[in-house]
């Protein structure tokens, strides 16, 4: 075989019908063999390894523009008519015209493919432009006749060459004058949908979303996208007649898939459309997904379909009438019920377990998606949306302990972001304290103690950037050797202040991660404290309403301690911030070739230092005027927190004689104001 492929005559003569000035009409089942035979050949050899006779096929290809010839006949010519005259039915006959015929559709397909990815011919923008335009054209031909095979064989070519051929699918979309035509190709499968094979609404429906897409990266302009929504609504509610029906439990995954992709769409759309809600509301399609996310719930094979409602749900909490319409079907109980058989431990553990591995979808992930999707309805809704967050927060306070607890063994990346978003939760649910502390005084205690010991344990490990470099790049979780004896270990004797290498890139992010929890958990904090003109007003503090949640201890945070959050925490987390600041403007050390500049934004840093700052004010302040604290104790304040203000004073006027990077340097002025203002309380 080799010998044969070495021979020049052989790849002529075997090309010789298909390189002609007329394509052959007379022989399809011929054509489909040399096709495939080229298509193949480029697989398995590779583009740098044609042979030098192939390569000169493809020359010629190129020189005749024979691609777009092959193109015109394959999909506009009397041939593939005949093809679609048939049906499914018919296609299994012993016709041997109409299978030479699919057969030659299904070799172009591979040919084509194989020539998008490997790219053995150079092919001009304006010849793929023109191959997509036969395509489409050819589908929408296809769609009248309903062939099912063609169909499904044309739209998957479609699909797979527009990822290849972005650039001239634009070009080809942005010409068309008229609507585009994809919208007609997806306004025909919604009207026909039960004639339709599923398959091929699946694929029609994923050019869709791929379409959608592109126009919010790119120049793509879509028209008429508005009325896009209405035949994805459509495809939705005889989508979702199936699930509700009895289904082989075999068959349930494949039913699945039409109305992910469908989900999936519509959040596209109502990201790039502004007036989506009448149409969601004109075909009920609320009440629809709530329906079809309770099913998918109760359903081990439907959490891919429940993620997706969900997600979607989040894109549409931000409206506050499609959030109002989601609370009146009355959704929140069941599904917090539903979610609440989930195993945060055993979630856990396994996690620790395959780390290197990617999980799974799992109920979990469902849970903290749902929880996102609740805490933009709290945000979304106030007051309106309050008695399901105490109904929510009476379920999954367990859980939501659980997430906080788990920062303390482990600071792998998904479990810092999902005690983010928990904390992020809390801190929404936090502007409603007082009621919160009426209806559900215990979940408010557990909480607000764990968001305390996170900030202790965040701190802690943030103000020892080897003991977390060393943790995240060895894996050492408490399964494997206790955090106590990392703590003591040699290389915590190193400064936190100075590293001999920039960090990993995974260390940076969960880095950043952790400043981000820590900005969050403090945040918490603010709120169960009065405000800044409460505190400098001069007037007495109603302290039954306030309380004291430092304790009096300067303290430097270890992470073998479990706490408790004192003035030393904080005071840790302030000096940490500006050890940060003042380090990147520092110049690099002409001895060390490494970018030592911190990963963690400018702005977040001076958000977290102006928050701890307001902490201590209206901490020290309770502190100080308390009735029922020691002598000692405000005397042990006063004079620590003095000492620590004159070295944080000196560290802030070298920064701001140095100078900001950037010109807006008034970002620094409320820390500082929070600073003077606490030095003058305590004088």
């Amino acid at each position: 075989m080799e010998a044969l492929k070495s021979d020049s005559q052989f790849w002529n003569l075997m090309c010789s019908s298909l390189l002609g000035d007329e394509f052959s009409h007379d022989n399809p089942g011929i054509n489909a063999f040399i096709i495939r035979t080229l298509a193949l050949e480029v697989f398995y050899s590779g583009k740098n390894m044609l042979n030098e006779n192939v390569k000169a096929i493809f020359k010629e290809i190129h020189t005749k523009i024979s691609l777009l010839k092959w193109s015109k006949h394959i999909h506009c010519s009397e041939l593939m008519n005949e093809t679609g005259d048939c049906k499914s039915d018919s296609l299994d006959t012993s016709s041997i015209h109409v299978q030479d015929s699919f057969a030659l559709l299904t070799a172009w397909r591979d040919f084509l493919l194989i020539v998008a990815v490997y790219e053995p011919v150079s092919i001009s923008s304006d010849s793929k432009k023109q191959i997509l335009q036969d395509i489409l054209e050819n589908l929408m031909k296809e769609m009248k006749k309903n062939n099912s095979r063609v169909l499904i064989l044309l739209s998957e070519l479609f699909l797979m060459l527009t990822r290849h051929w972005q650039n001239e699918l634009i070009l080809l979309l942005n010409s068309e004058k008229s609507n585009n035509p994809i919208f007609h190709i997806l306004n025909e499968v919604a009207y026909n949908a039960e004639s339709i094979h599923p398959r091929e609404q699946l694929v029609v429906v994923s050019i869709a979303v791929f379409i959608v897409r592109l126009q919010s990266k790119t120049c793509l302009k879509i028209k008429n996208i508005k009325e896009w929504i209405v035949p994805c609504c459509q495809l939705l509610k005889k989508a979702s007649i199936l699930i509700h029906q009895p289904v082989d439990q075999k068959n349930i995954e494949g039913i699945l898939k039409l109305p992910i992709v469908i989900v999936s769409l519509l959040n596209e759309l109502i990201q790039e459309v502004e007036e989506w809600l009448p149409v969601i509301k004109n075909y009920s399609i609320i009440p629809l997904l709530v329906s079809l996310l309770i099913k998918s719930l109760k359903m081990n094979v439907g959490l891919q379909l429940a993620h997706g409602i969900i997600t979607l749900f989040l894109s549409m909490g931000s409206d506050k009438k499609a959030a109002e319409a989601m609370c009146n079907t009355g959704f929140m109980p069941e599904i917090t019920l539903i979610l609440s058989d989930i195993d945060m431990q055993a979630y856990i553990s396994e996690k620790r377990k395959n780390v290197s591995q990617k999980p799974k979808l799992s109920r979990i992930d469902v849970y903290f998606a749902f929880l996102r999707f609740v805490t933009v309805l709290l945000q979304t809704l106030g007051n309106y949306f309050l008695q399901d967050c105490w109904n929510f927060i009476g379920v999954h306070q367990e859980a939501m302990h659980i997430t906080l607890m788990d920062l303390k063994n482990s600071f792998l990346q998904e479990g810092i972001q999902d005690a983010i978003l928990t904390c992020t939760f809390i801190l929404y649910l936090s502007s409603h304290q007082h009621i919160w502390q009426l209806k559900h005084p215990r979940s408010l205690k557990l909480l607000l103690i764990d968001v305390c010991n996170c900030i202790y344990g965040t701190v802690a490990i943030l103000s020892k950037p080897e003991l977390l470099k060393y943790l995240v790049m060895h894996k050492k979780m408490p399964d494997s050797k206790p955090l106590r004896s990392l703590e003591t270990e040699s290389l915590l004797k190193r400064t936190s202040s100075e590293d001999e290498s920039r960090p990993s890139e995974e260390v940076e992010e969960i880095q950043q991660k952790l400043y981000e929890l820590l900005a969050v958990t403090l945040a918490i904090l603010t709120k169960y404290c009065p405000e800044m003109y409460e505190t400098m007003s001069g007037h007495t503090i109603d302290y039954a309403q306030w309380q004291l949640l430092l304790h009096v201890s300067f303290s430097i945070p270890s992470l073998d301690r479990d706490g408790p959050l004192c003035f030393g925490t904080i005071l840790a987390c302030v000096n940490m911030c500006l050890q940060l600041l003042v380090k990147n403007e520092k110049s690099p050390s002409p001895r060390k070739t490494t970018d030592n500049s911190t990963p963690v934004s400018r702005p977040l840093l001076m958000y977290i230092l102006e928050i701890s700052l307001a902490i201590l004010l209206s901490q020290s302040t309770i502190a100080l005027t308390h009735p029922n604290l020691p002598a000692r104790d405000k005397q042990l304040v006063r004079r620590e927190l003095a000492a620590e203000l004159n070295s944080m004073n000196i560290s802030m006027n070298r920064y701001l004689r140095r100078g900001p990077l950037s010109p807006a340097g008034s970002s620094v002025s409320p820390g500082i104001s929070y600073k003077f203002m606490l030095q003058s309380s305590l004088s």
